[in-house]
């Protein structure tokens, strides 16, 4: 995992069956890990809301069971739902005498690239192991990155993602998994700001700025062990929050950014009074956009 090692872990099986005898399979990866029994007695408890409904009315039993989780839907709730939408798909692919991948739409392929998940260990171990799967034909590996026995050492994360490359070559996909091993860090310029910021510069505990960030990436080949950008290829444009246009302009689509005196995770985010009144000027503001460029003048009244 990517914020320590686990030596084992027990999945479950569940089973639905049906009054004439068909019986669907679903499988349910415990949250934590080590939860098994416990997530066991969960869905136990959720089984009543399934028991005596019809297969086929998928979306009754899903609004079933959302009535028995959290308003919060934790992870190890959404992996309960989950085991129980794979055993229904399996009942009504076995019902219709049907794979499941036909009942969901058919295939357009003969086949589903595989790749393969390192664990995280040394970067030689790492590398060694990512050799070996690449020989076997697997051209994406995936890596858990992050803690290693509950410590994150910058400098060994950096070695363990260049024996990888170095082991598997230019050409196979390397897809780096930390889930929660990694945090963000970003190092705001206070001083360059404050000459221009009509708010609190340095912000206080407390205070919420409306932010936004942006990534532009390029699709790129590898050619004689350079990276090339293909001629045409037009560049791919990431955002924090979303901006509904390939725009960052637009900072009425940001998003909150609230700076506290706490470690993160231990203090909620508190919504200002702004919520409201914010949304309700942003669409007002769209929809004067729209008015203008169907009609090439601004609106003269709400109405229009």
């Amino acid at each position: 995992m990517s914020y320590g090692v686990i030596d084992t872990m027990q999945n479950a099986v569940i089973r639905l069956t049906t009054d004439d005898g068909l019986v669907g399979y679903g499988e349910l990866m415990p949250l934590p890990l080590d939860s098994r029994v416990d997530r066991l007695e969960d869905i136990k408890k959720i089984a009543p809301v399934v028991i005596g409904q019809d297969p086929y009315e998928i979306r009754e039993i899903y609004s079933r069971i959302d009535e028995q989780l959290s308003p919060e839907r934790d992870s190890h709730e959404l992996l309960m739902k989950g085991a129980i939408d794979f055993a229904l798909h399996d009942l009504m692919a076995k019902a219709a005498g049907i794979p499941v991948y036909k009942l969901l739409g058919g295939s357009y392929d003969d086949g589903v690239p595989m790749h393969f998940s390192i664990s995280i260990r040394s970067p030689e171990e790492m590398g060694e192991d990512t050799a070996a799967r690449v020989a076997e034909g697997y051209q994406t590996i995936e890596v858990k990155l992050g803690r290693f026995l509950g410590e994150l050492e910058l400098e060994t994360e950096i070695q363990r993602i260049k024996a990888i490359r170095e082991a598997a070559g230019p050409d196979v996909i390397i897809v780096a998994d930390p889930n929660t091993g990694w945090t963000v860090e970003v190092a705001i310029p206070w001083s360059c700001l404050a000459d221009t910021s009509t708010v609190r510069c340095p912000p206080r505990d407390g205070d919420t700025w409306w932010v936004n960030f942006s990534r532009v990436q390029w699709p790129l080949d590898v050619v004689d062990g350079a990276y090339v950008k293909p001629d045409g290829a037009k560049e791919d444009n990431w955002v924090w929050s979303s901006q509904y246009a390939i725009d960052m302009h637009r900072p009425e689509y940001w998003g909150w950014v609230q700076f506290v005196d706490a470690a993160p995770g231990v203090r909620p985010f508190v919504p200002g009074n702004q919520v409201v009144p914010r949304t309700i000027l942003r669409r007002v503001q769209a929809a004067i956009e729209q008015y203008r460029e169907m009609h090439g003048v601004l609106p003269t009244a709400m109405a229009q």
